[in-house]
């Protein structure tokens, strides 16, 4: 979770990263928004990234332009979903999750604005898997129907209240009632299957590796001085061993 200030460059640097959120899955290439392939899902901040950063102008408090924070579901988890299914997940899962959050904290009509990327994971070890996250943004106050006026938004982390530990709780709840809905109720023993494996694998390859081979001495060497510099340099097995 971070904010924007609506002082200094803080509002050139929120329509940087909006435009960025529209334009861009990661640093490279360019995505156009096209009719009808639209990244920006509205529920009242605006429908792509100019309109968003006025609407966040016109609801700013006196210390925040605009909140923004990821929904990004584990790779690992994404990868039992339908492909075809994979962008209405996370988007029903991005809005249950603010929706619930704001109700858990007594907020109604809230007006948010996201941005859908899809992009692969970098990672090094299990790099190439799909990963839609969601990009959303909200403003820096909120209607107050008991106060009749905006009251700004916090977001507080500490021991007395704690907004981004509840939004966590929120994510995790719906994600896993979402999962139930689209492979089942065993969702988790199948994830644990899937880890399990992936570790037998790891294992395996960890025990199964073969040291590196050092070269071999340059030609000339004396066979009676050199022969345990020769042995010395041979392929280790590093395997369990076997009895013959």
């Amino acid at each position: 979770m971070r904010y924007q200030t609506p002082k200094g460059k803080g509002v050139s640097k929120l329509k940087s990263l909006l435009r960025y959120f529209q334009y861009r899955d990661d640093r490279d290439g360019h995505i156009p928004q096209e009719q009808g392939l639209e990244r920006w899902v509205n529920h009242g901040l605006g429908s792509n990234f100019q309109a968003v950063a006025a609407t966040c102008d016109a609801l700013k408090s006196e210390h925040v332009q605009a909140f923004t924070f990821v929904i990004n579901p584990n790779p690992d988890l994404i990868q039992f979903v339908p492909e075809e299914r994979r962008e209405v997940f996370v988007k029903h899962l991005t809005e249950a999750t603010i929706e619930t959050f704001f109700e858990e904290r007594g907020i109604d009509g809230i007006q948010y604005s996201y941005a859908y990327h899809r992009r692969e994971t970098t990672d090094q070890n299990k790099a190439g898997r799909d990963n839609p996250h969601t990009h959303v943004v909200l403003p820096g106050t909120y209607d107050s129907w008991q106060d009749g006026t905006r009251l700004p938004l916090y977001m507080n982390r500490n021991k007395r209240e704690n907004h981004i530990e509840l939004l966590h709780q929120v994510a995790q709840q719906q994600i896993d009632l979402l999962l139930q809905r689209e492979i089942g109720w065993d969702w988790e023993v199948r994830y644990d299957a899937l880890l399990a494996e992936r570790e037998r694998l790891t294992t395996i390859a960890v025990t199964n590796r073969v040291e590196p081979v050092p070269p071999l001495p340059e030609p000339g060497f004396n066979p009676d001085s050199d022969v345990d510099e020769i042995e010395s340099r041979r392929p280790t097995w590093s395997g369990p061993s076997l009895d013959l």
